[in-house]
């Protein structure tokens, strides 16, 4: 009899995890040639510049309470785990309360500064209040392992309002209804998902049974502002041009690089699920010192990836037509930067991952601090002279900063090399270069489509082996 090899409550899990991501990011995919034929450019702009700012202010009024600090507090409060999520769903709420007093005092700053409309502040304000609540019990889940609980409710809530916002907009431009589309689209998006973060926040009270403790709210505090501060920078880094392209230019120009920015995104979709696959097993082998498995499996990582951002940009045509209106199809040449963009996404964090091991949050700060800080500055400059197809190459610019300032603090950190640095910086040279070159072959179809082919093939391949943590 064949003898099968029996799958862990981690394996499960982990594969749960990304069939999760890849299932909702799917459900967003799909509904981009929805929205993009509905809305006009500048309707697109407001979605797109509201997403950018929502990144920005809940990293900041959230407090990194998720990602700082709740882990380690499932640790520390074993036996009061519900107490410490219902204490930390307070300190958020009054949080956002503040940001509410704040934007109800500078409601016309918030026009001025953001480009959105007032209406749009009230939406903003009921995602700081409620979304925490639908983070901590995904975090609280997936730290204890309860893998159908987060599948169920992530797909459901991610096709839900997908659908329900998508029908509102439909009716609402059928019936040349006097209303901005993108509102809408926002107002329908979110009000379906409070649905389910409302629900949430009354359960986390309802077993928590208390709003304050000293201990835990420093404990909560102290842990998570330097990874507060790292998230905001690296979002910064994300969607600077977006925000600086909506001021600049105007919502008709980030409606529409936006929009291509949020296709490229699509495949950290891919990765997120390769990474997720790896980091328990690369901390255990760290742990173990077999820094040769570890090596061997993020060079194989790595070529993956870089096939897979190639792939996307051979493709970019037939994605951006598929996915898109005539508006948008001289964006395809911006697509390019932001595709090797993504792919050099993958070098830091692999970078990362290991400064993570070593809990050298202050280090990860400090790097994406220093890409932001160019982001921000070259965005202004050359955007203002250039137009905004120049972000995409300011964002490569920045994540290239980013990569190499992990990659030197990692050495820095790491006494020993538990990774060939020279072999890194090749590949991430060749897999940034195909992505940039690969327009090339735009007019070469048989060419073209016979590598993307070839690649595929053996991206599937790789793929698998890296789901199924089977690596040769």
């Amino acid at each position: 009899m064949r003898h099968q090899k029996r799958i862990s409550l981690s394996e499960k899990a982990s594969v749960a995890y990304v069939m999760a991501n890849l299932l909702s990011k799917g459900v967003n995919f799909i509904t981009i040639p929805i929205f993009t034929r509905l809305l006009s450019t500048s309707e697109m702009g407001i979605t797109t510049t509201f997403g950018s700012w929502q990144t920005i202010i809940y990293a900041v009024f959230s407090l990194g309470l998720v990602s700082g600090s709740f882990n380690i507090a499932m640790v520390t409060y074993e036996n009061r785990r519900d107490k410490y999520m219902s204490v930390s769903l307070m300190l958020s709420s009054v949080s956002s309360i503040i940001f509410l007093v704040l934007m109800i005092i500078f409601q016309n700053r918030w026009v001025t500064i953001t480009s959105l409309p007032k209406s749009t502040l009230w939406v903003m304000v009921l995602y700081l209040f409620l979304q925490p609540a639908m983070d901590f019990w995904f975090a609280r889940n997936r730290y204890e392992n309860r893998y159908k609980s987060i599948f169920w409710v992530s797909v459901m809530s991610t096709v839900l309002s997908s659908f329900v916002s998508a029908l509102a907009v439909f009716f609402s431009r059928r019936n040349n209804a006097d209303f901005n589309l993108g509102i809408i689209k926002l107002a329908w998006q979110y009000g379906v998902l409070f649905v389910f973060a409302i629900i949430m926040y009354i359960i986390i009270l309802a077993k928590g049974k208390c709003v304050w403790d000293r201990e835990m709210v420093c404990f909560a505090l102290t842990l998570s502002f330097p990874l507060m501060v790292h998230s905001l920078a690296k979002n910064i880094l994300d969607i600077s041009d977006r925000l600086m392209i909506a001021n600049i230019c105007g919502q008709s120009d980030a409606g529409i690089y936006g929009t291509v920015y949020t296709i490229s995104l699509m495949a950290l979709v891919i990765w997120n699920a390769i990474n997720s696959a790896l980091v328990p097993d690369m901390f255990e082998n760290l742990k173990k010192n077999s820094f040769e498995d570890v090596e061997q499996k993020i060079y194989k990582l790595i070529k993956v990836f870089s096939m897979v951002s190639i792939i996307a940009v051979l493709l970019a045509p037939e994605i951006i037509h598929l996915l898109t209106s005539e508006e948008y199809y001289s964006a395809v040449f911006i697509m390019p930067p932001l595709f090797a963009s993504v792919f050099l996404s993958s070098i830091y964090n692999i970078y990362g991952n290991f400064l993570l091991y070593k809990e050298k949050t202050v280090n990860i700060m400090f790097a994406t601090l220093c890409a932001a800080s160019f982001n921000i500055i070259a965005n202004y400059i050359f955007i203002k002279s250039f137009g905004y197809t120049t972000a995409a190459y300011t964002t490569l610019i920045s994540t290239i900063i980013l990569a190499v300032c992990q990659g030197i603090m990692q050495k820095k950190v790491y006494d020993l090399q538990v990774i060939n640095h020279h072999k890194i910086i090749v590949m991430g040279i060749v897999g940034t270069l195909g992505c940039i070159f690969a327009p090339a072959l735009y007019r070469f179809n048989y060419i073209r489509f016979f590598l993307v082919v070839i690649l595929g093939y053996k991206c599937i391949n790789e793929i698998r082996k890296v789901l199924f943590n089977s690596f040769g």
